[in-house]
């Protein structure tokens, strides 16, 4: 604490620190002004100690010079001072005189001794040398075979690639890909003529570039390309070699022959690549294209992608309509050739069946929401659901009024079929999704009735046993089956169509919501949506007597399945085979007894069938697993050089 009086009327000041002041030393001086400065002294350098050697070095304890005692003699008179003012006693080296003893000559000698040269060392002998020499030679000619037979066969290889694409590739390929082909071809033209024992054609293949108006090199060291036989003269400097440096000088040579034709033989592949590359490249861009341009024209019927759809809307039969009131009225209703495909339009059916908590509508409404996640994994599907409801709580018997639709007598009753008949006639809802554009049939190719809740879609339909007949008048042989005819349907060409329809059945029509589709026994469908069709379905016996052709169908399945039988050898596909085969049989025993016209109330058939899993099934025709026949059979053509789809 710090005080003082200066205070006012001299009264007592007291000072009181309140924190510590810190000032750096280097800030201090530089406020203060203070510099510090060495003593500074004067070193003598080498030519000073050379040039007073002499002085240093003699006269010690004569008059001229100061001896120990005058020393210590100016130490006590001086004091300190005698070190830093040469109180007399330090030689002033500036003054020292040459000393005498020592002479020109012998100074001049000493200076000669200090800058002589060393002598030359002897060369070391290298008695090593024929082994290494005959050791590199060999190591460095297996090396130029393998690498002149390696360059040999990639340059081979890639000319026949070469000349295959430019002979399968039209001149549009080769011009879209004009500047890979013209890197591949250069890079393989340098190759060729580097592998050749002809020093011009290499002059001239490096006179080809560096013009403005000339093609990309090859290489980047295309200027130092040599023959590739170069590299065998050059090995024999190897013999002239007499130290082993020298041995590394040739090595070098040698690598600069071979770096420039490295750099083709690794460029002629990286063409190669890219333009594999390139071509791929196309190919999934051509797809990707064709595929946005096949959804487009799915979802727009002018545009369908199928001919069949197309051209073949134009060739086809339209399908008959009817009105349910004309069906169904008293006196001189409306006659059905159950042999073709019709369509009714019942708009009040769909009202009906969608009636709010009715057990159809909820049964309908969980189908459409696993449907839509169906369809949302897999695109273009199709599925289909039994539905076992309870006739109380349906409040619109489907089966009913389907029966309502057709004469008695020419369906026959559900209680006149066999059992394993009797299980296949139930209620069903089907699902189908937008894009799909597939041909199908119905389950042992029974008659049915397909009626659209929701959802449009175009249909083609033709009789299976006369798709069969044309099939056989193409060439086509073997047992023909359902999924062979379905795919040469589907894929019938521009030409074939105009020529599958002079002699053949082919009716189309559009389907929309409130039309009922009557699907004729052995009906082959192909079907095109627009958009997401809902609807139900209803099988149905037709009687043998309302057509003479109706049987003609299954017939023909059940021969087809009892072939299958005795060709294959598997059990399970044995009893699948069987089971089908049993249901076709009574069916074709149904058609051709005899029943007695049911009452008028009888149409009624019961919703109420077999339980059966909840889970969505595909509606798409199940076709056995094709067994081949023991004698080969020709690969199956389509007609008119359509590609199967």
């Amino acid at each position: 604490m710090l005080f003082d009086r200066q205070g006012p009327n001299g009264s007592l000041r007291i000072w009181v620190g309140v924190k510590d002041l810190l000032i750096w030393r280097q800030q201090y001086m530089h406020e203060k002004g203070v510099s510090m400065q060495g003593e500074s002294k004067k070193k003598a350098t080498d030519q000073d100690v050379d040039k007073y050697r002499s002085e240093l070095l003699s006269k010690h304890g004569t008059a001229t010079s100061m001896g120990f005692s005058a020393v210590a003699q100016a130490l006590a008179v001086n004091g300190e001072a005698a070190f830093t003012e040469r109180g007399g006693f330090l030689l002033d080296v500036l003054e020292l005189q040459p000393d005498a003893d020592v002479t020109d000559s012998e100074s001049k000698a000493d200076g000669d001794k200090d800058t002589a040269e060393p002598s030359p060392k002897k060369p070391k002998l290298w008695v090593d040398r024929d082994r290494l020499v005959s050791s590199t030679i060999r190591t460095v000619k297996h090396q130029y075979e393998q690498f002149k037979q390696k360059a040999d066969e990639q340059l081979i290889k890639q000319k026949e690639f070469l000349e295959s694409f430019e002979r399968d590739s039209d001149d549009n390929v080769k011009e879209l890909f004009k500047g890979e082909l013209g890197t591949l071809r250069t890079r393989l033209e340098g190759l060729q003529v580097c592998l050749q024992d002809e020093e011009v054609p290499v002059k001239q293949f490096i006179g080809k570039f560096g013009l403005p108006d000339s093609p990309a090199p090859p290489c980047e060291d295309y200027d130092k390309l040599q023959p590739l036989r170069v590299f065998l003269n050059v090995v024999e400097d190897y013999n002239r070699c007499q130290q082993p440096e020298q041995l590394k000088d040739v090595s070098e040579k040698l690598g600069t022959i071979r770096a420039p034709i490295s750099q083709l033989l690794a460029g002629a592949l990286r063409a190669e690549k890219a333009l594999k590359a390139s071509v791929d490249k196309a190919k999934k861009m051509s797809e990707k294209a064709s595929q946005k341009a096949m959804k487009a024209k799915v979802a727009d019927p002018p545009t369908a992608t199928l001919p069949l759809f197309d051209q073949g809307i134009s060739h086809a039969t339209p399908i008959l309509q009817h009105k349910l009131e004309d069906l169904t009225r008293a006196e001189n209703p409306t006659e059905l050739d159950l042999s073709r495909p019709f369509i009714v339009r019942v708009e009040d059916w769909v009202a009906s069946a969608l009636q709010e908590k009715s057990a159809l509508r909820v049964a309908v409404d969980d189908f459409k929401t696993q449907f839509d996640l169906m369809r949302a994994q897999q695109k273009g599907s199709r599925a289909s659901k039994a539905l076992n409801l309870d006739a109380a709580a349906v409040g619109f018997d489907f089966g009913l009024e389907v029966a309502k639709m057709f004469k008695r007598g020419s369906v026959v009753d559900k209680d006149a079929l066999a059992a394993c008949l009797q299980q296949q006639i139930m209620l069903s809802v089907f699902g189908i999704d937008a894009t799909y554009d597939k041909v199908s049939s119905e389950c042992a190719g029974m008659a049915c009735v397909r009626f659209n809740i929701a959802g449009t879609r175009c249909v083609m339909i033709t009789c299976a046993v006369q798709l069969v007949g044309y099939m056989q008048r193409k060439g086509v042989e073997g047992i023909i089956t359902t999924s062979r005819m379905s795919g040469f349907f589907r894929s019938l060409g521009l030409s074939a169509i105009a020529d599958y329809k002079a002699s053949c059945s082919l009716e189309t029509a559009t389907v929309g919501p409130g039309d009922a589709l009557y699907l004729p026994p052995g009906a082959i469908v192909a079907e095109l949506c627009h958009t997401c069709n809902i609807g139900l379905r209803w099988p149905i016996i037709v009687h043998g007597s309302a057509s003479a052709s109706v049987g003609l169908a299954f017939q023909r399945r059940h021969e087809e399945l009892e072939k299958l039988k005795g060709m294959t050898d598997k059990e399970s596909l044995k009893a699948s085979l069987a089971s089908e085969a049993e249901v076709v049989a009574a069916i074709v025993d149904a058609m051709s007894k005899k029943h007695a016209d049911p009452p008028a109330t009888s149409g009624s058939v019961d919703v109420a069938q077999v339980p059966l899993p909840p889970a969505l099934e595909s509606s798409e025709s199940k076709e056995p697993e094709k067994i081949e026949p023991p004698a080969a059979e020709p690969k199956e053509s389509s007609p008119g050089g359509e590609a199967r789809s």
